[in-house]
């Protein structure tokens, strides 16, 4: 599977269901986006931690394959800072490595809504595995 599909399967596919996700990546860095939805808010009306997760995750994931010495790299931790809770319009994550040793990747993430407020923070670790994954269509 060549970037080209890899990134249209991401997409498409079906987790991304409704959340209307738009991707950027180059040199070190990726943007990522996705519409608030009801179905991702909890009980309470706010979008899910687990949603502000995914998309940190996500992003730092496409920062590090933006830079091409890999394929694929996997989380091996990652810190999250909720500072401000959304409900409605799109919320954009920026990514940018901040340091790449060898097969690890250190990214700092930050997710803003749409009047660019800050909503979260995070820094995670991710590795190229030793292991050589192929993508599923």
């Amino acid at each position: 599977m060549d970037k080209d599909q890899f990134l249209t399967s991401y997409l498409n596919h079906e987790m991304h269901r409704n959340l209307d996700l738009r991707l950027e990546m180059n040199d070190g860095k990726s943007t990522l986006s996705c519409v608030i939805s009801n179905t991702i808010l909890n009980l309470v009306g706010i979008v899910h931690g687990a949603i502000y997760f995914k998309l940190m995750d996500d992003a730092c994931f496409f920062a590090a394959l933006s830079i091409e010495n890999s394929h694929f790299v996997a989380t091996a931790d990652f810190n999250i800072h909720y500072i401000k809770p959304a409900s409605k319009g799109r919320l954009t994550a920026y990514a940018h490595i901040v340091n790449h040793r060898k097969n690890r990747y250190l990214c700092a993430c930050d997710i803003k809504n749409d009047a660019g407020e800050l909503c979260a923070h995070g820094t995670g670790t991710f590795v190229e595995p030793k292991t050589k994954y192929s993508y599923k269509r």
